[in-house]
């Protein structure tokens, strides 16, 4: 049994505590990462490659982890797509060929609103924190480029953001997505609903901004850009580097081969 780790990829720094993550999580089985978001051939290329180098290690059956902050997304879906668990795919003008596959395949979802994510939100929050009972957390992800994306996104954050006052005793949360590569007007718009949700809580509250983003090193420095002249709080450190999310890979990996993964979680 082995593991492919998929991830969107990015910059140097940004791969590399994807890296350090999956070696972080000691599986304890053939594993093998592939960047990229199967867009392009090269990029569908690299999951082909990472899937011979699991056969050449004598792996019999595959479980892909999706390092993606959301299921309901593109990515996920070309995913899909390339791993012949879906027939179109996502982008049908950037033309790329599944992976021909000769064993059994099975996907996983991502991180979403996983207990482990959770855990990693409230400890950014509250390394932004003074007093909780006067602050409030704006949660800002990059988003989908479908309303019903979109939609199933926020709905996610919002049970994040349950999470957060419950246990952080925040006063109040707020969730917005960028939308980064949807059309301008729709952008246009979120940055605009993000800049209004910060201006009104900042009238009464002390507002702590915290991504919900993989890593550093990408859309992150644009989050500064779109709230130049409010009052806000904000580090920019995504979920990685932190060893929980080592945690998310074991348990996604142990709950679907009990039998082989390394030992429970400590």
């Amino acid at each position: 049994m082995g593991v492919l780790i998929l991830a969107h990829g990015g910059a140097t720094t940004w791969n590399a505590q994807v890296q350090e993550a999956v070696v972080e999580a000691d599986l304890g089985l053939p594993t093998e990462i592939a960047f990229g978001m199967g867009m392009e051939p090269r990029e569908a290329d690299r999951v082909r490659e990472a899937v011979n180098r699991l056969t050449a290690r004598g792996v019999h059956e595959i479980l892909a982890v999706p390092f993606l902050i959301s299921t309901h997304s593109s990515v996920y879906r070309q995913y899909e797509y390339l791993l012949g668990l879906r027939r179109e795919p996502s982008w049908p003008d950037h033309p790329v060929k599944p992976v021909e596959l000769t064993m059994p395949v099975r996907l996983v979802q991502a991180l979403d609103d996983s207990p482990w994510t959770g855990e990693i939100l409230l400890a950014r929050a509250l390394a932004l924190s003074e007093d909780p009972s006067r602050e409030a957390v704006v949660l800002v992800a990059h988003g989908p480029e479908e309303e019903a994306d979109n939609a199933s996104w926020m709905e996610v954050m919002q049970r994040l953001g349950a999470d957060l006052l419950a246990r952080g005793g925040f006063a109040a949360f707020r969730a917005a997505t960028l939308r980064d590569d949807a059309e301008p007007k729709i952008e246009e718009q979120a940055v605009r609903q993000l800049r209004e949700e910060v201006s009104s809580l900042s009238g009464s509250l002390r507002v702590l901004v915290v991504p919900l983003l993989i890593s550093q090193g990408g859309i992150e420095e644009k989050i500064p850009e779109c709230l130049k002249g409010l009052r806000y709080r904000f580090s920019g450190q995504g979920l990685l580097p932190h060893p929980y999310a080592a945690r998310w890979i074991r348990e996604r990996v142990e709950s679907a081969f009990p039998e082989a993964a390394a030992g429970g979680l400590t």
